[in-house]
């Protein structure tokens, strides 16, 4: 074969070669190319055939990478440890993750297309309105807080927002980021709870030291008048003025009356239960019934439904009615004078319940007071203060607003709680609730004489008399010489320490004022101690967090709250002298 014949074969050989790998250019007529051209060209042709599958291999790894990232985003986005939601314009759902969907216990298929709105609770709507016109409105991110709506509940969200463009169609896209926020809202609920009632304890403490101090000059007053006008009626008993006698008891009731409204007024910030008994709330309430009814109108009636075999409450009965009479007037202005009272007494068990007063968790067993009315309700501003000493929604003069400080007292120094349902329009329910009494307590309490006859004893002791009131001093001069005792009086308590020094076995008792401005009365009685320890003594207190049974045992002292009828401390001289 001829040369020409040979180049000729080989390069249509070539040209079926390049045919197979490229497609080949019509315009280009292959057949006037020299074998080198034709080399030239499956040469190039090669290479970009390597640097094609060089480039598709490096595409199926960058295929590889995105699938990968694309598998690690929707882990991110469907397992992060907060809710994602995606919304159009008008808050319809889009997009939402699976943490979200767990969130608030929805599936995710019954979330798409619905509005957002209809997942939160209806009083945080506005709030989210607000949020969605912010976020479609700015391009900063928004941030509000917010409350799902669960089945059992609700859940706090924080919730931040921001407005994106749709690459489809241009239109904004709100994205939210929600943040389970629900045990810091828990503890800012019980913080301020707690403060609540660190204020509530704060003012209590207060208006407990102001009422203290009043409360000593008004028995002091008191007992001038409670005194004198026994020793009047033990004169005119003697000289058979029955009338005068008569006169002169109504002043010593009375006199009585005002000394347990002082009671009363301490009784919220009062911490002894000294005269606390076991009661038997079936028998003690239907007395205390009879006589707050006398004291009703005729148009309002009481009726009660108290269970039998009720364990028994630890309570002075003299502040179980003043629960009683509280909360009983508070009904009678409720409804304007006519109606039923209703009261209930029964076993709650197993309560779950927040205190009105003090916001405590209650929970247990407890003895049960209920006192509802038909009146007019309580409205939700009075709710949160109406336990405060001195406030009232009465016009003044028709109330003091002591009441509810009072139940609020003695309810919270007997371990009680106080719940109230009220609603406006339709009443209220007050609903007390008592420790039961496991055991019963000792009898503390000095056995006083019954009868006002056997008062005045003679007796040649000589007294040492101390109280800064000059009235009262004059009249426990005048009462012990009635009695034919020696008394020696004084109104400084380091004057008469000083005298006592001077004098230790001048004197067979003692009887001494506690509040007392140079030295009080357990400071003089300490002093005294030291050098007359067997001396007999009798303190008198009308309000002191100095005193109590502990104190009274270790100092084997006798006390009394002033004011005090006289015929308890002359029997007292009586049992101490003998």
């Amino acid at each position: 074969m001829n040369k020409n014949k040979r180049e000729s074969l080989s390069r249509e050989n070539l040209r079926a070669e390049a045919e197979k790998r490229v497609t080949l250019n019509p315009r280009v007529d292959y057949s006037t190319m020299s074998a080198t051209d034709i080399a030239s060209l499956v040469h190039e042709l090669k290479t970009h055939q390597i640097e094609l599958e060089m480039q598709n291999d490096e595409m199926r790894r960058a295929q590889d990478e995105l699938l990968f990232a694309h598998e690690q985003y929707s882990e991110l986005y469907e397992f992060a440890p907060i809710g994602y939601i995606t919304t159009d314009d008008r808050g319809v759902i889009q997009r939402a993750n699976l943490t979200l969907s767990n969130m608030i216990d929805i599936p995710r298929s019954e979330l798409m297309n619905k509005e957002l709105q209809q997942f939160f609770v209806k009083d945080d709507l506005n709030e989210l309105y607000i949020l969605q016109q912010k976020t479609l409105k700015s391009t900063d991110r928004q941030s509000t807080e917010l409350r799902f709506s669960l089945s059992n509940g609700s859940l706090w969200v924080r919730v931040d927002s921001t407005c994106v463009k749709d690459l489809v169609d241009d239109n904004c896209l709100i994205r939210m980021v929600f943040t389970d926020i629900t045990e810091r809202k828990q503890a800012e609920v019980e913080q301020a709870q707690f403060q609540r009632e660190l204020n509530q304890a704060n003012k209590m403490a207060a208006l407990g030291q102001l009422a203290g101090g009043i409360a000593h000059d008004f028995n002091n007053i008191l007992g001038v008048i409670l005194g004198y006008s026994e020793l009047a009626q033990h004169k005119a008993f003697s000289n058979g003025y029955t009338d005068l006698n008569h006169y002169l008891s109504t002043i010593g009731k009375a006199s009585i009356r005002g000394r347990d409204l002082v009671n009363k007024m301490l009784a919220f910030c009062r911490n002894d239960v000294s005269s606390d008994q076991p009661l038997q709330l079936m028998s003690q309430i239907n007395e205390e019934i009879q006589m707050i009814q006398s004291m009703l109108p005729s148009s309002l009636k009481i009726n009660t439904d108290i269970a039998e075999d009720l364990p028994a409450i630890l309570m002075d009965p003299i502040q179980l009615n003043q629960l009683l009479m509280n909360l009983c007037i508070n009904a009678r202005d409720a409804m304007k004078g006519q109606g039923v009272i209703s009261i209930h007494v029964k076993m709650a068990v197993a309560i779950d319940d927040e205190c009105s007063d003090c916001r405590e968790k209650i929970t247990g067993d407890w003895v049960e007071l209920t006192i509802i009315d038909t009146g007019g309700g309580i409205a939700p501003d009075v709710l949160t203060k109406m336990f405060n000493p001195f406030f009232s929604t009465k016009k003044s003069g028709e109330g003091a607003g002591m009441g509810l400080s009072t139940i609020h007292g003695i309810m919270h120094s007997h371990n009680g709680h106080i719940c109230v349902e009220t609603e406006l329009g339709k009443g209220t329910i007050f609903r007390l609730l008592f420790p039961p009494a496991m055991e019963a307590i000792d009898d503390k309490t000095v056995q006083h004489p019954s009868s006002s006859e056997d008062v005045i004893q003679e007796y040649g002791a000589r007294i040492l008399v101390v109280d800064d009131e000059s009235s009262l001093v004059n009249l426990y001069e005048e009462i012990l010489k009635t009695c034919h005792f020696k008394p020696t009086v004084f109104t400084s308590s380091k004057s008469a320490f000083e005298f006592f020094e001077l004098n230790p076995d001048e004197f067979d008792l003692l009887i001494t004022d506690q509040t007392m401005p140079e030295m009080s009365g357990i400071d003089l009685i300490k002093k005294i101690r030291k050098i007359r320890p067997d001396l007999p003594i009798i303190l008198n207190t009308g309000y002191s967090d100095d005193i109590n049974d502990e104190t009274a045992n270790i100092l084997n002292i006798r006390i009394f709250k002033k004011p005090v009828e006289f015929k308890y401390i002359l029997n007292s001289i009586s049992e101490l002298l003998s």
